[in-house]
């Protein structure tokens, strides 16, 4: 009964469309000058509906190449998502197997969503109907709220816009492609939108991603921009029409315009894999009321987005003449359009080019990327994954499904951004860069994408160090890419014999490293820096013996480098033979590398849980007992483990989740293994006391200078943690 509730509002969203946009029964020869109410689109990725519907979980993979949609099938089997709504791929799991039916996958042109498609067919091999019929995957691919004439009367008509003088006559080529342009590909990757009816924020997003590139001159610019932000209530149109249940493009445009756009990292896309529109916002949104449809809300963006925004300089209406279309394509770059897709509109394929027998109206989102006036099509790009048409892209024919209707350009200027660098000690050194700022409009900034070289250059009584900053770092030069404003600190100090080596193994994504140089800064530890790089580039024995101590943490690292190798444990065990003192913390050292021997019998670990979570932890055993409870703060995803002593060892923290951290003192050695970050200990002051906590154990204390008795003199004090004071 649902699903045919749905085909009926599907039918009268689609008639209110089409009466809202107000023209000529010969639709494909409407001009520009044609004053017209612009509709929403609202189409989900309809392998990811059909994946969902079965009751399997689709999620969303990324790659160099882009993104593409997974459906994870019972007994950890996994199927493309197109390959599984085409029955090429998991057929036990298939709606027709769940039915008693056999699958067969034909190819004949005929389905509105994909040349291949499923069809159901009985035990003597009678062809029943397509899956996608059965389940009525069109109308429940299609985001169509109940208020969708007062959502749409919010939505301005169209302004005409003169592009080029009246009278030149427009001579485009013959053909063109943005992917293949003077030898090079001005897309960024492709996206997959999923379950949300969200293709209006691809579309939009498309289009800025490209111009950016191209205003840069840089086509391996690709910013990775947050669909998420548009999506969810961040941005609201009208009475609030530009979510899961559908949007326009045009006005997201404008916001990214007038209010700017953060990068996905701020604001990652969730909405794909959760939250469906149905007659109104389904109950399965984390936010479904008061106008919202959405997984996020904007309190949810990062806490420096005002300083992670990217804007476009202009966008407007092309309008509906070809000529127009492909010469805006050539002149601005990619184009944000609307066209009808799926069976209501007749959509079929002719060969490889898409075609539709109702060009009326409009209910999907996308990007002319190209044309070829040969093969009479344009070259559109879709938001359903690379595993959808011709790796995420496909051929549509001139004038077919209204796609010359409502198309819109935008223009960008040169990105650019400042490089600020110093030196820690003032005096101690300098910091040259090459090439020098290169921005066409601003000559005190450089140009998006530039990779700029710095070196440290050490005065005569100092030794470079370490980077910190936007980069950090122990290499010397270093590379810096301009893809944002960036701060970086050139790190000096006397020579010395640092008595501690602090290990990097973290993936930069968040980089975790100042945590650390704060804390033993504040501690007035001298210490060198080894950085792995994000492998297992580790210090070998030889490299160790200069050290009495060594900090080794990996952040949010996870993946098969997160913590010592086989190699790295190798060195560590001869280190500690000869009496050294290790700290490691790592939420992901047992998860990449499982219980191993040097966990075992070094560590003194005698079994761990992955992924449990710990939200606090409190000190315990003769080494750590009366620290905390410390209340963590993750700077990324909580995945901290569970750590339980062997007989050998004793607890070290204990955790709201059973045993969080262990060490063990076999009069040789010292090691100390925490199951949770380091730097999700909440504040400088708790770091602080941790890490001396850790060094006064190692016998390796820290002092600072000041004026601790109030007597005009300079006092030297040594930090004893045992002692509870300086």
């Amino acid at each position: 009964m649902r699903s045919k509730k749905k085909l009926v509002v599907l039918l009268f969203c689609a008639g209110i469309t089409a009466l809202l946009l107000l023209v000529p029964s010969d639709a494909k020869h409407t001009t520009s000058q044609d004053v017209q109410m612009q509709p929403l689109t609202s189409v989900g990725n309809p392998a990811a509906v059909h994946c969902e519907a079965l009751g399997y979980q689709y999620r969303i993979d990324s790659s160099e190449d882009g993104e593409n949609g997974t459906c994870v099938l019972p007994e950890g089997k996994t199927c493309s998502g197109w390959d599984f709504l085409a029955g090429k791929c998991g057929q036990e799991y298939s709606y027709c197997a769940q039915q008693g039916y056999g699958i067969k996958t034909v190819s004949d042109g005929k389905n509105g969503f994909a040349r291949e498609y499923a069809v159901c067919v009985s035990e003597n091999g009678q062809e029943i109907a397509p899956v996608g019929d059965l389940m009525h995957l069109a109308e429940e691919s299609t985001g169509c709220g109940e208020d969708l004439i007062n959502k749409a009367h919010g939505i301005a008509s169209l302004e005409p816009e003169q592009l080029y003088p009246v009278g030149v006559e427009l001579s485009p080529p013959a053909s063109f492609d943005w992917r293949s342009y003077q030898g090079a590909d001005w897309l960024s990757p492709i996206r997959s939108q999923g379950l949300c009816g969200s293709c209006w924020a691809f579309s939009a997003v498309g289009t800025t991603e490209a111009v950016i590139n191209i205003a840069n001159n840089a086509p391996d610019l690709d910013l990775d921009l947050s669909e998420q932000y548009l999506v969810s209530d961040c941005h609201t149109y009208g009475t609030g029409w530009q979510t899961c249940c559908g949007g326009s493009k045009s006005e997201a445009l404008k916001y990214v315009r007038d209010q700017g756009i953060p990068d996905e990292g701020c604001m990652a896309y969730v909405d794909g894999s959760g939250c469906t529109c149905g007659d109104t916002c389904d109950s399965n949104c984390a936010h479904n009321t008061n106008g919202e449809c959405s997984d996020r809300v904007c309190s949810d963006r990062c806490s420096n987005w005002t300083n992670r925004l990217e804007t476009i300089e202009s966008t407007g209406y092309v309008g509906t003449n070809s000529a127009t279309i492909k010469q805006a394509l050539i002149d601005y770059g990619p184009l944000a359009v609307s066209m009808g897709i799926g069976t209501y509109y007749g959509g079929h394929w002719d060969g490889d080019i898409y075609r539709c027998d109702s060009d009326t109206s409009t209910n999907h989102a996308v990007n002319i990327v190209g044309y070829n006036d040969a093969g009479g099509y344009w070259i559109i790009r879709n938001s359903w994954g690379t595993d959808w048409g011709d790796n995420g892209y496909f051929k549509l024919g001139y004038g077919e499904c209204f796609i010359e209707q409502y198309v819109y350009y935008a223009t960008d200027l040169p990105t650019c951004y400042s490089l600020s660098t110093d030196v820690n000690p003032i005096g101690a050194g300098s910091v040259s860069a090459s090439p020098a700022p290169n921005c066409s409009i601003d000559p005190n900034k450089y140009a998006a994408g530039t990779d700029v070289q710095l070196t440290a250059n050490a005065s005569s009584e100092y030794e470079f160090k370490y980077w910190l900053g936007s980069t950090d770092g122990i290499a010397n030069p270093i590379t810096v890419t301009m893809n944002a404003n960036k701060t970086i600190t050139a790190n000096f100090a006397k020579p010395d014999t640092a008595k501690i080596l602090l290990v990097d193994d973290d993936d930069n994504d968040p980089s975790v490293l100042s945590y650390y140089i704060e804390t033993l800064n504040a501690l007035s530890v001298p210490f060198d820096l080894w950085n792995t790089a994000n492998s297992d580039n580790e210090p070998d024995a030889a490299f160790l013996d200069e050290y009495e101590a060594v900090i080794w943490f990996t952040g949010t690292e996870w993946g098969g480098f997160a913590g010592p190798g086989a190699a790295g444990e190798s060195a560590l065990s001869s280190w500690l033979d000869g009496g050294g003192c290790l700290l490691l913390s790592s939420q992901d050292y047992f998860y990449d590398r499982g219980l191993t021997s040097f966990m075992a019998g070094y560590l003194g670990v005698e079994a761990a849980n992955s992924d449990i979570g710990q939200a606090t932890v409190t000190g315990s055993g003769s080494v750590f007992s009366g620290l905390g409870p410390y209340t963590l703060d993750y700077p990324f995803n909580n995945y901290s483990d569970q750590i339980s002593p062997d007989a050998t060892a004793e607890l070290a923290f204990s955790g709201d989740v059973n045993n969080a951290a262990v060490n063990k003192d076999n009069g040789v050695y010292k090691t100390t293994f925490w199951g949770f970050p380091f730097e999700a200990i909440p504040t400088p002051a708790d770091r602080q006391q941790a890490m001396g906590t850790f060094l006064d154990w190692c016998d390796i204390g820290g002092s600072t200078v000041a004026d601790f008795d109030g007597d005009g003199d300079t006092d030297v004090s040594v930090y004893r943690p045992s002692n509870g004071r300086w």
